[in-house]
């Protein structure tokens, strides 16, 4: 009688994952979805592997894979075998979310919700999260308020979007499902503030901007220009936004060369107006002849950056905006040099009938209660530093205007401070009479405005900057200091007064207030984002690092602090290789730091630039 051999099941072999883990963190995180779904596909039928923590990782990660690419039922199948398995984890929690949201289970989704939501950990879990993280927080969120407001729980659905836009204002997304639950409602108004909401804050722009024109409906963008003999800067006006506006109006006061001609060109349409001493009269009748949506203002003096436009192309997007204002950056048309920034109100619906004040250096009337969007979109200017000739007949024309508008009433705030501006910049250091002339008209200036309401705030620290410069000028420096601290007091961070007291102080010679607030300076103005700037103000010092460099080396030379002096020296040549005078100042500082050889070659390069330096020499 044979025996029968019995034979030993063996246990069949477990799959290896390739590369480990990490492997599959590495593919998941690169966004190579496919791959990660290979690699862990074979895991989930064994059970005892399942239950591995390193395994059970993996497959979470595989089933946020498969759902990425938008293959719902291994997505869940691999949501079954993990639960099978009692595995847990707050990765797994978002994937069920989304896939029980994916197959329309909306009573499980919601439960799911309400137990991965209980308390505030997913709120600091979307807070700091980035990457896939981020990703799967945000479809987790937008699954669960989709589904609420799939079945009109739109508390729930409201609740859970307010409470992640509070946690990041970033996510595109988020502002999305606001406006789809808002559509469901049929509140047209709270889809347009969502979506609103989302162009200003989100990131990624794209869905929205799609949604914002729709609900916008096409509108159109009108030019609106007034010139006079402008033949010269005109033609790279226009052609810098032919391809942004839908129509060119323009005012012409009185051309007598190819202005018109030029105009024409671009296919503009022209009307001519007799000139009559008040810019906002010929601006305001520029106004009346648009038909489009949007009003925009330009002067020939300028050029909008050409690949600024989308960022003004996706703000025109957003429903409940109607205001714009755009960063201006004047050039010096000799030195090819920014003189000064300044935000200025360029574009707004022409529904609000929008209008300006003030024969000179006009006023756009903008009411208190409409918001303005700031977009940092660049506008160069090119009206300074013309030929002497034209820049002498500009000032005058402007003199006569202001000074014309003050004889009605003296104490116009605007007025006055423009007068003081142009006294002001008329020279590179006034003498005794200009700077009382300045004081007078900046006095007041700050006598008729008031810093605590936002709409005068800017002419009021202006008029206290103007106040400051003069003061110096006249060397009454203790005058100069207060009416700097008086700005500073309301505005910490304004620039221009940070880099006055610098000044202030170094001419007094108390050198260790002067480096303070040079630094001080240097600080606020690397930090500087003209783009995010809300107050009106005319900046003079916004990018003026170069100079605040300069003086604390002079400061360091006179202290005999010789390798500070250098230090900040070399930074100036750094920045700036055509500065005058750096090179003379750091050749006399290695000189007296015995480093003849360097001085020696320091002095030639000043001299073959500036053969008569009599230092170098």
């Amino acid at each position: 009688m044979s025996k029968k051999t019995k034979v030993q099941e063996q246990p069949q072999a477990r799959p290896v994952l390739s590369g480990g883990v990490e492997a599959v963190f590495a593919l998941y995180d690169s966004g190579a979805y496919a791959e990660c779904v290979q690699l862990t596909a074979p895991l989930r039928d064994q059970p005892a592997a399942v239950g591995e923590e390193t395994t059970a990782q993996a497959l979470v990660i595989g089933g946020w894979s498969a759902y990425r690419q938008g293959r719902m039922n291994a997505a869940q199948t691999t949501v079954e075998s993990l639960r099978a398995a009692k595995t847990a984890s707050r990765s797994l929690d978002r994937l069920e979310i989304v896939t029980a949201a994916s197959f329309a289970q909306s009573v499980h989704c919601l439960q799911l919700w309400r137990k991965y939501a209980a308390g505030a950990e997913w709120q600091r879990e979307l807070s700091s999260a980035f990457g896939q993280l981020l990703y799967e927080c945000r479809d987790a969120i937008v699954a669960a308020a989709e589904t609420a407001a799939k079945r009109a729980d739109y508390p729930l659905a409201q609740s859970i979007l307010e409470h992640a836009t509070a946690c990041r204002q970033d996510i595109a997304e988020f502002y999305i499902a606001q406006g789809e639950m808002c559509r469901r409602r049929g509140d047209r108004a709270g889809q347009r503030r969502a979506i609103s909401a989302g162009l200003v804050q989100a990131t990624e722009k794209r869905d929205l901007a799609k949604l914002g024109r729709d609900l916008a409906g096409p509108e159109r963008v009108s030019l609106c220009m007034i010139v006079k003999n402008e033949e010269k800067f005109l033609p790279q006006c226009l052609n810098s936004v032919k391809d942004f506006v839908d129509e060119m109006i323009i005012v012409d006061t009185g051309s007598t060369d190819r202005t018109m001609e030029i105009a024409e060109s671009f296919g503009a349409k022209v009307y001519q107006h007799p000139w009559q001493n008040d810019f906002s009269l010929h601006r305001n009748q520029s106004l009346s002849y648009a038909t489009g949506e949007w009003i925009f203002i330009l002067d020939a003096d300028e050029e909008m950056v050409r690949e600024d436009l989308d960022k003004l192309r996706l703000a025109l997007c957003i429903p409940d905006t109607n205001i714009l204002s755009i960063s201006v950056h004047n050039k010096h048309t000799r030195t090819g040099e920014f003189t000064s920034f300044l935000p200025s109100v360029r574009l707004w619906r022409r529904k609000l009938n929008l209008r300006y004040e003030g024969i000179v250096h006009n006023e756009l009337r903008l009411p208190a209660s409409e918001p303005i969007l700031r977009v940092d979109a660049r506008l160069i200017h090119y009206g300074y530093g013309l030929d002497w000739t034209e820049m002498t007949k500009k000032i005058a024309r402007s003199k006569e205007l202001l000074q014309a508008q003050l004889k009605e009433n003296p104490n116009n705030a605007f007025a006055n401070f423009n007068l003081a501006q142009l006294l002001r910049g008329e020279h590179q250091s006034p003498p005794e009479d200009v700077c009382r002339q300045i004081l007078d008209h900046a006095g007041r200036a700050v006598a008729n405005t008031n810093a605590d309401d936002a709409n005068q705030r800017h002419i009021h620290l202006m008029a206290l900057d103007q106040m400051t410069s003069a003061y110096f000028f006249l060397k009454e420096f203790e005058r100069a200091e207060q009416c700097a601290q008086r700005a500073l007091k309301y505005d910490p961070n304004y620039i221009d007064p940070l880099f006055a007291l610098g000044h202030i102080h170094a001419a007094q010679r108390d050198f260790p207030k002067a480096i303070a607030s040079y630094q001080r300076y240097l600080a606020a103005a690397d930090a500087y984002d003209p783009g995010k700037e809300t107050t009106n103000y005319i900046l003079i010092h916004a990018a003026d690092q170069v100079t605040a460099l300069f003086s604390l080396g002079l400061i360091y030379e006179d202290q005999e602090r010789l390798d500070l002096a250098e230090q900040y020296f070399r930074q100036v040549a750094e920045r700036r290789p055509d500065h005058l005078d750096v090179q003379t100042h750091l050749a006399m500082v290695c000189f007296r730091k015995g480093d003849f050889a360097e001085a020696r070659h320091l002095a030639e390069g000043r001299l073959a630039t500036e053969p008569h330096d009599v230092t170098a020499r």
